[in-house]
């Protein structure tokens, strides 16, 4: 998880922000959710993004944006996988977590009275990702979980997003995002966030 000074900070500046009255603060929630299930065992894919970002408008349509996220994917396989003699995997769920968090430059392309206002930003960002491997394994009838961890990859990197916000009232909207990362080196080889969620302007 995102390392626990990093979140006061974030808090902090949000409310320096806030209190500027020369400016106006654009907020936005999302959260994003799937669940597949296939196969003859019912096997499960799920996956869970949430994230907050706050941008405050120095000048009427650039801003500074502050953006934090975290994901889960969870991947469980109910098929049974035979590794040896009267051995069998019965079950495996593999999960992975990711945080990250990024500060940058939003550029707008319409004004914010406007109804539809499509953005842009390009930032510097940080990302976290630890993994788990869990199997329930069948020796000769005697039944074990075993529990593993793949490590934690933690690197910087540049992002690109795009962003799409509707509003329903001068206030309130929704917002459609969606963020790209280019890692420094391949350790990350890819990785994307898309979203929606609600929008309030200060």
């Amino acid at each position: 998880m995102l390392n626990y000074k990093l979140k006061i900070l974030f808090i902090i500046l949000g409310f320096f922000i806030f209190n500027n009255a020369w400016a106006y603060v654009d907020f936005s929630a999302n959260f994003f959710y799937t669940k597949e299930i296939f196969g003859e065992n019912d096997n499960v894919n799920r996956s869970r993004n949430y994230n907050v970002t706050w941008a405050w408008y120095m000048f009427s349509t650039t801003a500074l944006e502050l953006n934090y996220s975290e994901a889960q994917s969870t991947y469980q396989n109910n098929d049974d996988v035979t590794v040896a003699t009267n051995v069998v995997i019965k079950q495996s769920i593999n999960q992975v977590f990711t945080d990250s968090y990024s500060i940058g430059i939003r550029q707008s392309f319409a004004p914010r009275t406007s109804r539809f206002v499509p953005s842009i930003s390009a930032s510097w960002s940080n990302q976290k990702q630890e993994g788990f491997n869990t199997y329930t394994i069948d020796n000769n009838g005697t039944v074990t979980d075993l529990k593993e961890t793949t490590g934690i990859v933690e690197q910087s990197s540049m992002s690109a997003a795009v962003m799409l916000t509707i509003k329903f009232t001068q206030f309130f909207g929704m917002n459609f995002m969606g963020r790209k990362f280019f890692p420094k080196d391949d350790t990350i080889k890819e990785s994307a966030q898309f979203s929606a969620g609600i929008n309030w302007l200060f």
